[in-house]
């Protein structure tokens, strides 16, 4: 959570301010008020891109006319712009076929992305097109259709060519531009083991091992500009993730009458891997020597081959003392050293690494815990070796274990000081008491149906639980009142959600409980208050305790009223499904009643919990 993340003495003064400002709200007479922030769109960037866009924009009716049109689009065709305002896009359809498959999509989907089809400009020349089109819609009618249209003629010439050439190729080829791939051959596809759609248009880089990719950029920008001329190599990782070395020499093309480049790759992986083998003793060295400043051995055979001054730091035994020695000197017990051993197996056989906190031993018999890290060195089975790291962490997770406590103790504080601001607010008003309560138990429930995130589920509880926590500056007589409310009496207790906002809003809960708390009276319409806010605007959480809170207050008894029943609140709800109330929210709540048989549980105390 969030929190955990706080200093001791946040927490701290965190309780103290909102003690402090209890006792200043329990004797203020002024509401605190905020002022809402409006956002406007932008015309004018809106027309900017519309115009500015090299491809063809259009807009039209559902029946085909144009309402818009970018000048892409006039020059795409050959008309005039005057000359398409009384157009129907359907005239520019070399196939009939086309257009009717086309429309069938659209209105199967709603949109359609790259939808290859052939037009004709007005001098009768046929091109091959890409369509990118949407439904206008407004509500459920559909006004029309807005898209793109992209003449892709001379690219498709220009793909054939270069197909024709590289499929002969016995390497990979392919052409990229700005880094990214425009055309691959079969050959890249068949050594990387990813589609062509799944490469087109992606960055070229994204094969490449990441520990190569500024080495092999590097050396394609000196091949380009005639300062190397020997082929490089390089790392490719597969789809299926593994690894294999390239040779590649690349040259620059004209391709669509922009620079790009031509690459020729060659698989070189078992040359590459006669090669490595010579160097896996060299390669052990390091490895070991870039593990320090931990506890570093080299195991063969089971058997300590070397060992790094770190190692009497950590065990205390001298490096000298422990080669040839099998590792159980590191154990408790041989139980223990058994189950670590286990683990070892599979990274000689399989794996490459290992990781895992166990218990050690140092030679004073201290207990430590220590991250114990293996890798494995060389590939052939019989001269496979390991590396083993061990990091004691022995002071880490006692100092982890310590902040957890102190920070759970500052948790169980700021729990009981919410439970009692709960308390404090319903003892204001007897009339009402429990109330918060039997609305945290059916606003809890609600989430739980949804099957909201368990985090979420929290933040409601919370915020449930203090929802009318404003109601402690109303006056008690108002809260008591056996009559109906006037209209001032009314609008004096409207301002509890703005009061209960200003006292909650600086706590750093992990949720927005002060902005739940606020708009936990605002309505789908915008009817609600103190905002006004509709829709979306309203957080899901606020909208849960809307529909929980209404159904509660109905059903049960009030000073100028006697209760109304589950039945009249439930059709309250239903009635104002999607109007006043969260249509989810509804359907979950009725079904909470009436399938499930939900019950507010009588003198129930939800205590809140944030661990």
């Amino acid at each position: 959570m969030k929190d955990q993340y706080k200093t001791k003495k946040q927490l701290l003064d965190e309780l103290n301010d909102l003690r402090k400002r209890l006792s200043e709200l329990e004797t203020s007479k002024t509401p605190r008020r905020r002022m809402g922030e409006e956002l406007r769109e932008d015309e004018e960037r809106y027309r900017a891109l519309f115009e500015e866009s090299r491809d063809a924009i259009m807009i039209t009716t559902k029946e085909g006319k144009f309402v818009d049109f970018n000048k892409a689009a006039v020059d795409l065709f050959g008309y005039t712009k005057k000359e398409m305002a009384g157009m129907d896009v359907r005239e520019f359809y070399v196939s009939v076929d086309d257009r009717l498959r086309f429309q069938k999509e659209i209105a199967k989907r709603g949109s359609i992305i790259d939808y290859e089809v052939k037009l004709r400009k007005k001098n009768g020349k046929e091109m091959d097109c890409l369509f990118t089109m949407a439904v206008r819609t407004k509500g459920k009618t559909i006004l029309g259709y807005h898209g793109i249209i992209r003449d892709i003629t001379e690219q498709k010439r220009v793909e054939e060519l270069y197909r024709t050439v590289a499929n002969s190729s016995q390497v990979g080829v392919y052409v990229s531009q700005k880094g990214k791939f425009q055309f691959v051959n079969p050959h890249v596809l068949d050594y990387s083991g990813y589609t062509k759609d799944e490469l087109i248009g992606r960055d070229c880089l994204r094969l490449v091992h990441p520990e190569d990719r500024k080495m092999a950029r590097r050396n394609a920008i000196e091949m380009l500009k005639g300062k190397r001329q020997a082929p490089y190599e390089f790392r490719v990782l597969t789809k299926d993730g593994r690894t294999i070395w390239m040779l590649e020499t690349v040259t620059t093309i004209d391709y669509f009458g922009e620079r790009a480049v031509l690459g020729n790759a060659m698989d070189i992986t078992e040359e590459r891997g006669a090669r490595d083998k010579l160097e896996e003793a060299k390669l052990f060295e390091s490895s070991i020597l870039a593990a320090i400043p931990h506890a570093v051995i080299g195991l063969e055979s089971r058997r300590i081959i070397f060992a790094n001054d770190a190692v009497e730091t950590v065990f205390g035994w001298k490096p000298d003392e422990l080669i040839g020695k099998l590792t159980r000197i590191f154990y408790r017990t041989n139980e223990e050293y058994k189950e670590i051993a286990r683990h070892f197996y599979p990274v000689l056989e399989r794996q490459r690494t290992y990781s895992e906190e166990f218990p050690c031993r140092r030679k004073d018999g201290g207990d430590i815990i220590c991250m114990v890290s293996t890798s494995r060195i060389g590939e052939i089975l019989e001269e496979r070796k390991i590396v083993v790291v061990y990091e004691d962490i022995t002071a880490r997770k006692r100092v982890q274990a310590e902040l957890k406590q102190s920070f759970e103790r500052l948790q169980m504080r700021l729990e009981e000081t919410v439970n009692a601001l709960a308390s404090m607010t319903e003892k204001r008003d007897p009339y009402t008491a429990g109330h918060q309560q039997r609305v945290t138990q059916l606003a809890c429930a609600i989430a739980k149906e949804m099957d909201l995130p368990e985090e979420q589920a929290k933040g409601i509880m919370v915020a449930a639980t203090l929802h009318d926590i404003g109601k402690i500056y109303e006056p008690a007589e108002i809260l008591s009142k056996p009559d109906l409310l006037t209209d001032i009496e009314f609008l004096m207790m409207k301002v509890h959600p703005d009061v209960g906002y200003e006292i909650l809003k600086n706590i750093e809960f992990p949720w927005p409980v002060a902005r739940i708390v606020r708009q936990h009276h605002e309505r789908l319409d915008g009817s609600g208050y103190p905002d006004g806010l509709s829709g979306d605007n309203i957080l899901l959480e606020a909208r849960i305790l809307a529909v929980a809170d209404v159904v509660e207050a109905m059903a049960s008894h009030r000073p100028y009223r006697s209760a109304r029943g589950i039945k009249e609140a439930l059709e309250e709800i239903s009635k104002n499904r999607g109007i006043l109330y969260d249509p989810e929210v509804v359907d979950v709540c009725l079904k909470l009643f009436k399938k499930k048989r939900f019950k507010f549980e009588p003198n129930s105390h939800i205590e809140l919990h944030m661990r």
